[in-house]
């Protein structure tokens, strides 16, 4: 643990912390780019947002669920992330730009609650430079222009993480901590389901060390598990989820399994996360580098003892692991901060200050370089694909001028297209066969089928699937990327 500061101390760093946290709220605010991204998870959560805000039933949203292609995602989101959109949505309405400025809030409110979770530990320079390395990494810049449920999960994980550090420190003064920590677990896991993480983690590490009081443990439990199980039975939409791991490609606790995931974790990470200078040798150096002294930093911190902190830190890490492969960097997001703090950890230890300050000063300049060559290539002007594309804004008032109500389109990210048309929308996997995809299209009684070249393989099915079938899908416009084929009725 780190000393307690005085008043005096106290007061300078939360004066500090402040001054750090708006120079990085003017930057990410300065920095907010137009549009939004194809990933069109956001579109189901803006959907169920404004449900909320119009009392329209939660449920019902514009995106029919195709249990024949989970990947698009479940037929009902969380709640917790359209209840926070719900407000804006209420005064604002369909304003991405107002969307993203709340989630920038939540990131800085998540940095705010690391700073208070790592300063339990480490020296205040300590806490600060990890914040900043934080802050400016790419990857906190890519989500700030997201509209996803990652960085409120990111604020409601670090501050229950901070609640039951504070627990672990007080002992049996702790008992009346029951109350916010069962909310919070509530609230991560109403984010993402992988908050169910910390719940296991309090239980686990209760059962390990028994630093927080039995009753305030099994309060948490219960209470948490309680409004879980509520969100469960009225939401069985989210249960849908599950799906997606039952249809994965390759997915199970196999060797297999575990060696893709692996290898596209170390591509995100050298990719994405830390590109030092885009060598491929510095960025092995880095990645190498940044891992052991990690591994270095956990060992020291379970060998005095393990925390609900390390046991996080293990669980999630194992639930990425075991997760179908993905090459989306945003689930590595939670396990950052931990990550630089086990390096500080294993950095802190080192008895020679010579070779201390030496290793640490070869950490930051690898990652200085990482930075300067993430941003020396980025873009930060408007996105030009999804809702900032021409292309698809021509092809959504094409439709909802030829369409009679509730037809139904067709389209490999349908939650997008049904927010701006509010037109049933769906999916057809482009790995279905063409009698499938002929028989969803009447089960369904579609009426457009859209194609984009932003999506080829989709495209060429469909194309594939009207030249083998003449006479179902005839094509009514071309513009741009985006051909819309018009489904003849049987």
């Amino acid at each position: 643990m780190a000393s307690v500061p005085s008043n005096k101390d106290r007061k300078v760093r939360w004066w500090t912390t402040f001054l750090l946290i708006a120079a990085i709220a003017a930057v990410y605010l300065g920095t907010i780019r137009e549009g939004h991204v194809w990933g069109d998870d956001f579109a189901l959560f803006v959907l169920h947002a404004r449900n909320i805000a119009l009392g329209l039933p939660y449920s019902d949203t514009a995106y029919l669920y195709n249990p024949e292609y989970p990947d698009i995602g479940p037929k009902t989101a969380p709640p917790v992330l359209p209840l926070l959109l719900a407000p804006v949505y209420r005064f604002a309405g369909l304003n991405i730009r107002v969307m993203k400025m709340e989630e920038i809030g939540f990131l800085l409110a998540g940095l705010v609650c690391v700073t208070l979770l790592l300063s339990y530990f480490l020296p205040f320079p300590h806490v600060l430079a990890i914040v900043v390395v934080l802050a400016l990494n790419p990857l906190s810049f890519y989500m700030k222009d997201q509209i996803l449920t990652d960085v409120a999960f990111f604020l409601f994980c670090y501050l229950a993480l901070y609640l039951i550090t504070r627990a672990e420190a007080a002992g049996e003064s702790s008992r009346h901590l029951w109350l916010p920590l069962s909310v919070l677990i509530y609230l991560a896991y109403g984010t993402r389901i992988l908050g169910v993480v910390l719940l296991v983690a309090l239980v686990v590490a209760y059962l390990i060390s028994r630093r927080i009081p039995g009753r305030t443990v099994i309060l948490t439990a219960v209470v948490s598990s309680i409004l879980i199980g509520v969100q469960t039975l009225m939401l069985r939409g989210t249960v849908t989820y599950k799906d997606n791991l039952t249809h994965a490609k390759g997915f199970g606790f196999t060797p297999a399994h575990l060696v893709s995931n692996l290898v596209a974790i170390q591509w995100v990470l050298r990719h994405q996360v830390w590109l030092a200078g885009s060598s491929a040798v510095l960025s092995w150096a880095l990645l190498v580098l940044l891992l052991a002294l990690a591994c270095w930093g956990f060992y020291i911190r379970v060998r005095g003892g393990v925390s609900c902190l390390d046991v996080f830190a293990v669980l999630y890490l194992i639930a990425t692991v075991t997760l179908p492969p993905s090459e989306d960097p945003r689930y590595l997001y939670p396990l950052l901060p931990l990550w630089l703090f086990y390096v500080a950890t294993a950095l802190s230890a080192v008895a020679v200050e010579r070779t201390r300050i030496a290793l640490g000063g070869l950490i930051l300049a690898l990652i200085a370089a990482s930075y300067v060559s993430a941003y020396r290539t980025a873009d930060l002007g408007p996105i030009a694909e999804g809702i900032g594309d021409p292309g698809f804004r021509t092809v959504c008032a094409y439709l909802t001028e030829h369409s009679p109500a509730k037809a139904v389109f067709i389209f490999p990210k349908p939650r997008i297209l049904g927010l701006i048309t509010d037109h049933p929308t769906t999916a057809v996997s482009p790995t279905s066969t063409f009698d499938e995809m002929k028989s969803y299209l009447n089960e369904v009684h579609g009426r457009f089928v859209i194609t984009t070249t932003d999506f080829p393989e989709d495209q060429q099915h469909w194309e594939q699937f009207a030249a083998a079938n003449a006479g179902t899908l005839r094509k009514m416009l071309g513009i741009r990327s985006f051909v819309v084929y018009q489904v003849e009725q049987p």
